[in-house]
């Protein structure tokens, strides 16, 4: 039974407390996605914002996956890369992706161990590769990523983006405690959880990394508006939130 473990990497040094405020669902949603197509594989998701860099990396050594899934920002760049060389095996593959893989993934197969890194949305991607790992298929034909050579760095073809957000099952809240996530500091009542109702952004502002992800058009995508009551009543009544 094949093991993947999807981790929120955290930074060497943790500077404020934002990072851990809301959970990842980045990876909680990668989680989903290749759940519904390989039900079988068992995902352990660690938020290193959570537990720290050195729990971070004993989690991983424990759960002893086939697959690390590294997601993080550039903050937390330096502490990924630490994450890959300890945990990087002859018999493992590391994956990493998020805002600074798919802003400069040639940094992250220059700096760390990893093999594969996914530029963009990666719901996707991560499934081909998953897939291509299980049936031992070529990965570097796999749209959407980045790979060293013995001499140099590819990146193949963008990947494109999912047109129709509802495909995309709700994240994977089970496979971390909600309550663990105190959310925003001005709330009336607990617990709360956050939700996206949609992807993209349609403007350049100077200051802000959309850009990174224009990777492919549709650059705005919107959920129907049932498939997002249908979250809301799932947080609600299985979830008992108080709060969106």
């Amino acid at each position: 039974r094949m093991k993947i473990a999807l981790v929120n990497a955290p930074p060497k040094k943790m500077m404020g407390d934002v990072g851990y405020l809301y959970p990842p669902l980045g990876v909680l949603y990668v989680a989903s996605y290749v759940r519904q197509v390989f039900p079988d594989i068992e995902f352990k998701v660690i938020d290193g914002y959570q537990v720290g860099f050195k729990k971070t990396v004993e989690m991983i050594e424990g759960f002893d996956p086939d697959v690390i899934g590294l997601s993080f920002t550039t903050q937390a760049a330096t502490g990924a890369y630490e994450i890959a060389k300890k945990i990087k095996k002859s018999n493992n593959i590391v994956i990493a992706g998020g805002p600074h893989a798919t802003a400069f993934p040639e940094d992250a197969l220059m700096k760390s161990p990893i093999d594969f890194a996914v530029i963009g949305e990666g719901e996707n991607t991560f499934l081909d590769l998953t897939k291509s790992i299980m049936e031992n298929s070529d990965s570097q034909k796999i749209d959407g990523i980045s790979f060293r050579t013995d001499k140099n760095i590819i990146r193949t073809k963008p990947r494109a983006l999912i047109s129709n957000l509802d495909e995309i099952p709700f994240p994977a809240r089970d496979l971390i405690d909600i309550n663990k996530y105190p959310g925003y500091y001005v709330k009336k009542r607990k617990p709360e959880a956050s939700f996206l109702s949609s992807r993209g952004c349609p403007y350049n502002c100077t200051y802000c990394s959309n850009i990174v992800w224009k990777t492919s058009k549709p650059w705005i995508r919107l959920r129907s508006p049932k498939n997002v009551v249908d979250e809301i009543e799932f947080l609600v009544q299985k979830e008992k939130v108080k709060e969106l």
